[in-house]
C-alpha cells in the first residue's frame, strides 16, 4: 500500500503541504481516496492568539540554590 503515494511525490512537498489516503466504508463509498492539500496559515491570527498565550505556572521546582538540575538525585533518593 505505501506505494499509492510515491515517494517522489512526498519528497517534493513544501512546508504545510500533506498527502495521504482514506478508506471507505461499503455503505459510504469515496471517490478520491488519495490526496495532497496545503495547510494555509493566517499569520495575523496565530500571531495574535500567541500574544494571548499565559504562562504554564512551575508545579514542582527541581533545581537547588546553585541552579543544577537535582530531579535525579531526588527521584534515587527516594526509591532508598
Amino acid at each position: 500500500m505505501d506505494s499509492l503515494i510515491p515517494a517522489s511525490k512526498i519528497s517534493n512537498l513544501t512546508q504545510g503541504m500533506f498527502a495521504g489516503s482514506v478508506s471507505d466504508n461499503f455503505d459510504e463509498r469515496i471517490e478520491q481516496k488519495i490526496f495532497h492539500c496545503e495547510i494555509v496559515v493566517d499569520n495575523a491570527k496565530v500571531a495574535a492568539e500567541t500574544k494571548a498565550y499565559k504562562k504554564i505556572p512551575v508545579i514542582a521546582d527541581f533545581t537547588d540554590e546553585a541552579g543544577n538540575d537535582v530531579m535525579q538525585h531526588l527521584v534515587k533518593k527516594d526509591r532508598e
